[in-house]
C-alpha cells in the first residue's frame, strides 16, 4: 500500500515542480526593454498603416518617436513630473455649466479636489 502512495507523491511532485519552474522561468508579458530597434521600427510602420486606414495618417518616424516617448514614460520620471505638476496650485475648476476662456464649461470637482469654486 505504501508503494502506491509513493508513486502518487512522485507524480504530484513532478507536476508541482514543473509548475514552479514554469512560473519562475516563463515571462508571459513582454517588457519595453525586450523590444529591439528593428522591432520598434516594424511596430511604428504597423501603427502608421493602421492609423492611415482609419483616416488619420501618421508617418512611421512620428509613430516611432511616440513609442520612444512611451518607453520613457514607463521608465518613471514623466509620472513623477506629472504628479508634481498636479500638486502645484493653479486656477480652481469652474462650477458646472459656467464657461471659461475658450468657451469650455467647467465640471464638478471630484473627491479631494479644491472645493473653493463651488462655494
Amino acid at each position: 500500500m505504501v508503494a502506491e502512495f509513493d508513486w502518487w507523491l512522485l507524480i504530484v511532485g513532478f507536476v508541482a515542480g514543473g509548475g514552479l519552474i514554469w512560473l519562475i522561468l516563463a515571462r508571459l508579458p513582454r517588457d519595453e526593454a525586450d523590444v529591439t530597434a528593428d522591432e520598434r521600427w516594424a511596430e511604428a510602420g504597423w501603427i502608421a498603416e493602421e492609423l492611415a486606414t482609419t483616416g488619420r495618417p501618421v508617418d512611421p518616424e512620428t509613430a516611432e518617436e511616440v513609442l520612444a516617448l512611451h518607453e520613457r514614460y514607463l521608465a518613471g520620471p514623466a509620472q513623477v513630473e506629472a504628479d508634481q505638476a498636479a500638486d502645484e496650485p493653479g486656477e480652481p475648476p469652474l462650477p458646472d455649466g459656467e464657461a471659461g476662456p475658450g468657451g469650455q464649461a467647467g465640471r464638478e470637482a471630484g473627491p479631494g479636489e479644491d472645493q473653493r469654486a463651488q462655494a
